[in-house]
């Protein structure tokens, strides 16, 4: 905003993080370009209120370790399909590496009977001295 850029909408779920945020606006006198908002990304980027501007960059920090968990990549394409976010409007993050290394399973059971999942081995390394 401070490079010309027009409104920033900020969401947040959490109360206490959402009067920091806005702390933080009014400490920098951005009261009147950056709005933080106590909500759900969900319920404001798929069903945005009537007369909401649309928005010209999507940034968000709905990352988890495996980088899709919180549903980045559905609210990003609901945000657009709802005509909130501008057809042209890039997404940040635009790209994502994610790291992977087997792991191996024995004993334990299955995801389905509630048993817990503990790997054995490591990347070809084993873990019962550590288990």
């Amino acid at each position: 905003w401070r490079a010309g850029g027009g409104q920033v909408l900020g969401l947040e779920m959490l109360s206490a993080v959402t009067d920091l945020g806005r702390r933080c606006v009014a400490a920098n006198g951005a009261e009147g370009e950056v709005q933080v908002v106590k909500s759900e990304a969900a319920r404001l980027l798929t069903a945005p209120p009537e007369g909401a501007p649309r928005l010209h960059l999507f940034l968000a920090e709905l990352m988890d370790s495996g980088g899709l968990g919180e549903s980045l990549l559905s609210l990003a394409s609901a945000a657009r399909r709802g005509g909130l976010l501008l057809p042209a409007a890039p997404l940040l993050p635009a790209r994502i590496r994610v790291w992977a290394t087997l792991v191996e399973l024995q004993g334990c059971g299955t995801a389905l009977d509630s048993a817990e999942l503990v790997p054995s081995r490591l990347s070809g390394v084993a873990l019962w001295p550590w288990l």
